[in-house]
């Protein structure tokens, strides 16, 4: 995962000015290419591969309002990269209303396994003329030109996109001498959607995603007691992206709490689809909660007070195996030295509990040669060059973090302790700002800022990009495209050493210079 090295720290006034380099300049969307294509693997280098599959014919309307409306005919679907339309929903069996039983104005498809949808003529952001990310036997295939769908994201969500997007096509293109470009494709989540298409999750958006197998967002909003679901969980069940992976590392300079947080380095895999965020639960009272509570009681004698609400902590040992399944792969590839199961199997002993024996055991399924339990490895002579499997209470590692952070390299959860130990973890470090998050399944994937909307915030050119621009270095670094992300890593350094940064930094910062959050962005290019 990415990091950053050297970095200071100051304070002062606010300073509105840019931090413009001579000679960057934004890489404008949408030119078409059909390159060559790139085979990549985060376990080998690039491959070269012939393959091409650029947009089909089709006729182009420029608008005013530099939007173009494209419309291509399904030639193949080999060759379509126009934004698709519904899927099949009538073979659509469950529904992301079922997860917020009564509420409208979300997508219906919640299959874990599905099809490519179909694609239909439809309005893209001017001119999404790229190709499509494809994902064969394990490997993403990536051409010079890919295309990728964005949500911008609610409340801050557009300004922190703005910046983000400058910084990603700014830098695609300076370190690669113009040769590789993104083609951003925008699709409608949260607020937006809703104003504008009266549904908080289009089932376009979620074809779109699924054709172009990678996206990156902003933040979405999320009530708290009542109303619609998470949109952020509904992404990731829909697309089954079962694994959030949150790294988490102290960028010098940043200010945090801790004495030594440059200690803490660490990439924590969260299991995304089960557990307690599985979504079923029922509120107290309701007819369900009470049809539970009464089955549970008659069928099982279970003591349950009347009237309790109820929820459903689903763990199975599928879910459970491939998320440290990706987890050890991580650390093999990395050369990280450990993978650390956590649970609260002293409690919960056959969920939680069966999540530790479950990654113990698929752990020396498939790995048994480059894997060796912590209690094996006392003598340091058997463990040579192999990952270390060991297992943590939750609340022993909490304290941990904070005590020992150093003797933690890779870290694999069930949903609910992962969600805590890795906001937890970047408070070490300076805060959920400059933490970047992607979720991660099988060919699909979709990289997200990990903060809130900040509503308070909107549209005041204010608040620190990091989370999302840092996000886009993982993506990057999935799809093989390391200089990019490297890049990234090496302008936000050169920014938080320039002592200008935003107003949730300087305040903190003696010394440091106040700016926007677009001028932020022109730092990070300038120090790239």
């Amino acid at each position: 995962m990415v990091g950053l090295n050297d970095g200071e720290g100051g304070r002062g006034n606010r300073d509105g000015s840019d931090c413009r380099a001579a000679g960057a300049t934004s890489v404008s969307p949408g030119v078409p290419g059909v390159g060559t294509a790139v085979d990549t693997t985060r376990s080998s280098p690039p491959v070269i591969s012939s393959q091409k599959h650029g947009p089909s014919d089709g006729i182009v309307w420029c608008l005013p309002a530099a939007w173009c409306v494209a419309w291509w005919w399904h030639a193949s679907s080999a060759r379509v990269v126009a934004p698709p339309g519904p899927a099949n929903s009538q073979q659509a069996a469950a529904s992301v209303n079922r997860i917020s039983r009564g509420e409208l104005g979300i997508a219906s498809s919640v299959r874990p396994l599905f099809r490519l949808a179909q694609p239909r003529p439809g309005r893209v952001d001017c001119l999404a003329m790229g190709e499509r990310i494809e994902y064969r036997d394990g490997r993403w295939v990536v051409p010079t030109h890919p295309i990728i769908p964005f949500i911008e994201g609610d409340g801050t969500g557009p300004d922190i996109w703005r910046a983000a997007r400058r910084v990603f096509d700014a830098l695609v293109q300076k370190v690669s001498g113009g040769k590789r470009q993104i083609d951003w494709l925008e699709v409608l989540a949260g607020e937006k959607a809703f104003k504008q298409v009266g549904n908080w999750l289009p089932e376009a958006t979620l074809d779109t995603i699924r054709t172009h197998r990678m996206a990156i967002k902003g933040p979405l909003t999320t009530p708290v007691g009542g109303g619609i679901r998470s949109l952020n969980v509904a992404l990731r069940q829909v697309l089954d992206l079962y694994a959030c992976i949150r790294p988490v590392r102290y960028f010098e300079g940043v200010p945090s709490p801790m004495r030594e947080p440059q200690k803490l380095d660490v990439v924590i895999f969260r299991e995304n689809i089960e557990d307690v965020y599985s979504g079923v639960e029922y509120r107290a009272g309701s007819p369900e909660a009470d049809a539970v509570i009464g089955f549970l009681t008659e069928r099982f004698g279970a003591k349950i007070r009347p009237g309790s609400a109820i929820g459903i902590k689903p763990m199975s040992k599928f879910g459970s195996q491939r998320l440290v399944v990706k987890a050890i792969e991580y650390a093999l590839r990395a050369g990280r030295r450990s993978v650390t199961l956590v649970h609260k199997g002293n409690i919960m002993k056959f969920t939680e509990g069966g999540f530790r024996e479950w990654g113990y055991e698929v752990a020396e399924a498939r790995f048994g040669e480059k894997t060796i339990r912590e209690a094996d490895a006392g003598d340091g002579k058997r463990d040579a060059g192999k990952v270390i499997i060991k297992d943590r209470i939750t609340d022993a590692m909490f304290a941990q973090l904070v005590l020992r952070p150093e003797e933690y390299s890779v870290i694999a959860a069930p949903n609910l302790n992962g969600d805590l130990l890795s906001d937890a973890a970047a408070a070490q470090v300076g805060g959920l700002g400059l933490a970047p998050g992607g979720n991660v399944g099988d060919g699909y994937a979709v990289f997200e800022a990990t903060h809130g909307t900040a509503p308070k915030y909107a549209g005041q050119d204010k608040v620190n990009p990091g989370s999302v621009i840092l996000s886009g270095a993982m993506m990057f670094e999935e799809l093989g495209w390391d200089d990019v992300a490297t890049a990234i890593a090496r302008g936000l350094g050169g920014a938080i050493r320039s002592r200008r940064v935003t107003y949730d930094l300087a305040r903190l910062m003696p010394g440091a210079t106040e700016v926007s959050t677009s001028a932020f962005a022109e730092c990070i290019i300038e120090h790239a």
